[in-house]
């Protein structure tokens, strides 16, 4: 009889040949669709994947252990709390900061949150659910991020977070911003759930699982060994500690499968970190020749970004509007996307909504109406690059 052992490993092997029968080819500049951003593995992903699901463990398990632990040495954090997507990070990371185990320094609804106007709409929306004041400031070109002086120029005695993400992979003036609000007792927020707090990451993780006071991994039943010896709020003496509610929390763990994914991807962090900066290198380089039409994208100053996308701004006397060229790209094979919400404001979502504003939007009015993005992640090569640039110059050949 054939072991079970046997049958997984025969299953893997059949995982690994199916990955280079479907997957295994490079984008074919012109021929292939060039995307925006776009999946990078190879058959180790999908072997571990495989794996995972032979588990048919559905929540997180020895995967996610593992994924866990690699995590915090990659960052050098103690404690990492995986979740499901980073939309769901950013509403675990808020959340998290209004816990009344926080006491005088947890966030209450009415409180002043500092944020970007050209943001994702999912570093806004939890400010807006828990009933907390948006304050949202300018972002500034070509970093598309907000400067810190304008970011503590907002901040008042009614500010208890700042709340901002680094603006496609490029950092905003973060030491300037952290070394202030640690100053001033103010939350920052950088839109992960990473921390070198024990008890910040026992409230994170509550609120990650349904608000749950209990801290077993699933299908765990007594961690803690106490588990019908507790007496909380009024509930009656050894109420199953699985069972207790401190958070009006969520659900929103990463599954094992996601976990074997993120695993396998873990050791090419750095190549792909670095292949993230060549493309966005190259298209700079190529791309340099036509300053006279648009904003080329700048790091700040001080910063080496792992670039998301390449951000381009068309100059106020361009002689062609953005939907006109994006048209042209996309007719030619080379993905584009808008710089998420632009001037999130003018979203119908948020007609009404009353946000504070700091300062006048002129660049995330900018930003809505000339800015998009093209990909630099790892797929693309020097290939991919010629041929952007190319499609670009013939664009552009009817205008010089």
């Amino acid at each position: 009889m054939v072991s079970v052992s046997t049958q997984r490993q025969k299953i893997l092997t059949l995982a690994a040949a199916y990955y280079r029968l479907a997957f295994d080819s490079k984008l074919k500049p012109g021929k292939n669709y060039i995307p925006a951003s776009g999946k990078v593995f190879d058959d180790k992903e999908l072997v571990s994947l495989v794996d995972a699901s032979l588990d048919f463990w559905l929540t997180e398990g020895r995967f996610n252990e593992q994924f866990e632990k690699k995590l915090t040495k990659t960052t050098g954090l103690r404690y990492v709390a995986t979740v499901n997507s980073g939309s769901s990070a950013n509403l675990l990371a808020f959340y998290a900061l209004t816990s009344p185990v926080l006491g005088k320094r947890a966030v209450k609804k009415g409180d002043e949150v500092i944020g970007a106007a050209t943001c994702f709409p999912t570093t806004l929306n939890p400010i807006i659910q828990f009933g907390c004041k948006p304050v949202l400031i300018d972002v500034s070109l070509p970093t598309y991020n907000v400067r810190a002086k304008d970011v503590i120029a907002a901040i008042t005695k009614k500010t208890k977070v700042v709340f901002l993400a680094h603006t496609l992979g490029n950092p905003y003036e973060v030491e300037e911003v952290a070394t202030f609000c640690k100053k001033r007792g103010i939350w920052l927020i950088e839109t992960s759930v990473l921390t070198n707090s024990a008890a910040l990451n026992k409230i994170v993780r509550s609120y990650r699982d349904w608000g749950r006071d209990c801290w077993c991994a699933p299908g765990k039943e007594n961690t803690c060994g106490k588990r019908f010896d507790w007496q909380l709020g009024e509930l009656p003496r050894g109420y199953d500690h699985k069972y207790i509610y401190s958070h009006i929390g969520f659900n929103l763990k990463m599954t094992d499968m996601q976990a074997a994914v993120g695993l396998a991807q873990l050791g090419k962090l750095r190549r792909f970190v670095g292949k993230r900066r060549e493309n966005h290198r190259m298209l700079s380089k190529g791309l340099a020749k036509f300053e006279k039409y648009f904003i080329l994208p700048q790091a700040t100053p001080g910063s080496v970004p792992s670039w998301f996308g390449y951000a381009l701004t068309i100059r106020d006397n361009a002689p062609f509007a953005r939907r006109e060229l994006l048209e042209y790209l996309e007719s030619n094979n080379i993905g584009t996307r808008l710089l998420f919400g632009g001037n999130i404001i003018r979203q119908p979502a948020y007609k009404d909504v009353k946000f504070k504003i700091v300062g006048k939007l002129v660049n995330s009015n900018v930003v809505m109406n000339q800015t998009f993005w093209i990909g630099c992640y790892p797929a693309i090569d020097r290939n991919c690059v010629d041929y952007i640039v190319s499609v670009f110059e013939k664009f552009l050949a009817k205008y010089r």
